[in-house]
């Protein structure tokens, strides 16, 4: 019984990291516009900030930076929330 509650314990861990990685991805994708991982700046090298092992072999990047560009109410927040390893920045370029 015990291993069973153990087994069924890193399955749901593992179904949770891989629910992580799928809206990750998902936000990625629907969000163009993003620039991510901006680590040179003047030879300043910003180190990525490391990820679980589980989350590195469901094919997660970690990110330093995300950079949104004029985002619409609340993707700020969805990207902090997505990306805690990351500094979200909220940027709006001027366009022609």
């Amino acid at each position: 019984m015990i291993v069973v509650t153990l087994l069924a314990g890193a399955c749901g861990y593992v179904g949770h990291e891989a629910n992580t990685v799928n809206q990750r991805r998902s936000w990625l994708a629907n969000h163009p516009q993003v620039m991510m991982d901006v680590i040179a700046i003047h030879k300043w090298v910003v180190p990525r900030p490391k990820i679980g092992p589980i989350r590195r072999w469901l094919g997660d990047d970690s990110f330093s930076m995300i950079v949104v560009d004029d985002p619409k109410p609340g993707e700020v927040e969805t990207a902090r929330s997505l990306f805690p390893e990351a500094d979200v920045i909220e940027m709006s370029f001027r366009r022609p």
